[in-house]
């Protein structure tokens, strides 16, 4: 993956050395579409998957 980002990067020039990549899981009560409301925990939206 940073391989690909790098390459894809450089071609708009930017510096391999420039480019941090995070990867981290979380789930549906981490995500919040307006206001700062988790819609997945109040039930506003349906939990993909489930």
């Amino acid at each position: 993956m940073y391989h690909t980002l790098a390459k894809q990067l450089a071609e708009a020039g930017v510096d391999g050395k420039d480019l941090f990549v995070s990867y981290f899981e979380n789930g549906p009560e981490d995500w919040s579409f307006a206001d700062g409301r988790a819609l997945y925990v109040e039930g506003d939206l349906p939990v993909p998957g489930r």
